[in-house]
C-alpha cells in the first residue's frame, strides 16, 4: 500500500466510510436520504438509467447511493471508476467498448455486464483527497447534453 493510499483510507475512515481490513467483512452503509436524492437528481439531469456514488479504497469499490441498480461491493481491480479517478478530472465515454482504458473491463466486455456509456466525476474532499466518483452509465452508447 502506498503512502497516498494509506492517507486516503484514513480520510475515508474519518468520514465514517468503510475501508477494507484484512479478516473483517466490509459492510456497505445504507444510503442517506440526501445521497439517494443526489443520485436520483444526477440520473434525471444526465438522462441515463444508472447513477451511483462510488467510494474507492485501496482494494474495493462500493456504492454509498445508487439509482437504477442495487448497491454492491466489488474489487477495485474490476472497477471502472478506479481508472484515472485520482487525477481529479471528469470523463465522458460514449462507448466504453471502444476506449482502451475500459474495453477489457469486466463491466464492459460481458464478464460482469455490458456498460457502453460511462461518465464519472471525481468526488474530492475539501482537503484534496479523491474519495471516489459520482458516475452515470448505460448499456447503450450515449452522450451528455450541455444541460
Amino acid at each position: 500500500m502506498t503512502a497516498g493510499e494509506l492517507a486516503r483510507d484514513r480520510v475515508l475512515a474519518q468520514r465514517g466510510l468503510p475501508v477494507a481490513v484484512p479478516g473483517r467483512e466490509v459492510t456497505v452503509p445504507v444510503p442517506s436520504e440526501r445521497l439517494q436524492n443526489l443520485v436520483e437528481l444526477a440520473r434525471t439531469v444526465c438522462g441515463q438509467p444508472v447513477t451511483a456514488i462510488n467510494i474507492i479504497t485501496e482494494d474495493l469499490q462500493y456504492q454509498v447511493a445508487s439509482a437504477g441498480l442495487e448497491p454492491y461491493l466489488y474489487s477495485r481491480e474490476d472497477s471502472m471508476c478506479a481508472v484515472g479517478f485520482l487525477d481529479g478530472t471528469s470523463t465522458v465515454v460514449e462507448d466504453a467498448s471502444l476506449d482502451p482504458r475500459y474495453s477489457t473491463n469486466p463491466f464492459v466486455d460481458g464478464r460482469r455486464g455490458a456498460i457502453r456509456f460511462y461518465a464519472p466525476v471525481p468526488l474530492v474532499s475539501h482537503d484534496g483527497f479523491v474519495l471516489g466518483t459520482l458516475c452515470a452509465g448505460a448499456r447503450e452508447t450515449g452522450t451528455l447534453s450541455d444541460r
